[in-house]
């Protein structure tokens, strides 16, 4: 007899938290917040958080100017936290444990709504114990609201498409606007989004224009009070954060073109040349066009090196994880097994037709916006594992051929 529903949710939560709760109390003494360089992003993280409780506004250190450059919407869940408890870094990583187990429920949930009741279930399970996703848990970073709210828009999406009832998709807007106040990149979703529900409609040969009018009018709700924020610090329409232009510069050079140590990955813009304009630079959103001119500059006079290039960033999003220094043998044992499950869905699955249909093309649309950002910015594993709720699906899908038997709706459950 199945496990009931209800039961394996919470057997599921529990498990994944404190998988992450021992992960954390593994690598990290959890008295202690983010040392290092002040320019490190989970030391700013933190600062920022603790500033905004401490009424400083949004700025790094007291004596800062109000910044742009991170997007804030984990130092604003991070700050609420601090309001509530104080400065205190063990509430933080239950914090980042709680959330990372709710990305798995609603990773689960997600499964559900696309793959047949069993295979659910095993991708819940491998969100659990997955452990790029679990290590999160341990860092000051945006991953860890970054997750759940991609999983819980995703999930909402896919909702919609089945059940057309269209308060769906302002609950998929807000949650996806909140990861693109997160992960800027997300910001790729409200296109890519909205280009599947399209589809949806002409294929039924509908024309329904409310839908997608509330999903991007929730999705732009959250966004646009930090965007007026940014012109009224700034004097510019910034949408969310003014480091892409680190980010682009950083991922687009010769360093990560030729040395072997940085191949399709990213450097600091203080190890490149010319950094003598971006000290020169006014203000950071100055900076930031400098920083986005060079690099614009560096992929025009390189187009015969840009497939090469492109080459790399692909390999480094799908290479080893990051468990600091060390722990390569672990990089490999707790990566390479779901490699090869994302592998064989790829192969055995993802060109049959029963994976395109309009809910599959929610989960499709997400792997695409980790691609273009990967290939505009660069190959960072940090930006594939994020994608965590579809990850899961696909190598739970992936592991369906070798079992003894596939049912018929293996691929696409009875809730179609």
């Amino acid at each position: 007899m199945r496990m009931p529903a209800w039961i394996y949710v919470l057997l599921l939560l529990f498990g994944a938290f404190f998988i992450r709760f021992g992960v954390v109390v593994a690598f990290r003494d959890i008295n202690e917040a983010p040392t290092g360089a002040i320019s490190n992003d989970d030391v700013q993280f933190n600062h920022l958080a603790l500033n905004l409780v401490q009424g400083y506004g949004y700025r790094v250190t007291p004596d800062r100017p109000l910044t742009s450059f991170r997007a804030p919407g984990f130092p604003l869940t991070l700050a609420g936290l601090y309001a509530v408890v104080g400065d205190t870094p063990p509430a933080a990583y239950v914090l980042f444990c709680l959330l990372g187990a709710a990305g798995c429920v609603f990773s689960y949930f997600l499964a559900r709504e696309i793959v047949s009741e069993t295979a659910a279930r095993l991708a819940g399970i491998f969100a659990a114990i997955y452990l790029p996703h679990a290590y999160m848990a341990t860092t000051f970073n945006s991953e860890n609201v970054y997750v759940p709210c991609l999983a819980l828009g995703l999930w909402l999406a896919v909702r919609y498409c089945r059940s057309q009832a269209i308060w769906l998709l302002g609950g998929a807007g807000l949650a996806l606007g909140w990861a693109t106040l997160t992960r800027p990149a997300a910001l790729l979703f409200l296109p890519l989004l909205l280009g599947v529900f399209a589809w949806n409609d002409y294929r039924q040969k509908l024309f329904r224009p409310l839908p997608c009018l509330l999903f991007a009018l929730s999705f732009l709700a959250v966004i646009l009070p930090w965007t007026w924020r940014n012109l009224e610090v700034h004097g510019k329409w910034i949408p969310v954060a003014t480091n892409g232009g680190t980010t682009f510069w950083g991922g687009n050079n010769d360093l990560v073109l030729h040395e072997r140590k940085h191949l399709g990955y990213w450097v600091p813009s203080t190890e490149l040349p010319d950094r003598d304009q971006v000290d020169a630079a006014a203000n950071e959103v100055e900076r930031d066009e400098i920083e986005w001119r060079l690099g614009k500059h560096w992929v025009r006079t390189h187009l015969a090196w840009m497939p090469l290039l492109e080459m790399y960033k692909f390999a480094r999003l799908w290479w080893l994880p990051d468990y600091g220094e060390g722990k390569r043998w672990l990089r490999v044992l707790s990566y390479l097994p779901f490699l090869l499950l994302f592998a064989a869905f790829a192969v055995r699955w993802l060109w049959r037709k029963e994976c395109w249909t309009p809910s599959w093309l929610i989960l499709h649309a997400s792997m695409l916006a980790v691609f273009t950002t990967a290939l505009i910015f660069c190959g960072e594993p940090r930006y594939r594992d994020a994608n965590l709720p579809v990850l899961m699906i696909y190598a739970a899908v992936g592991l369906l051929p070798l079992r003894h038997r596939i049912n018929a709706d293996a691929v696409e459950g009875p809730r179609r």
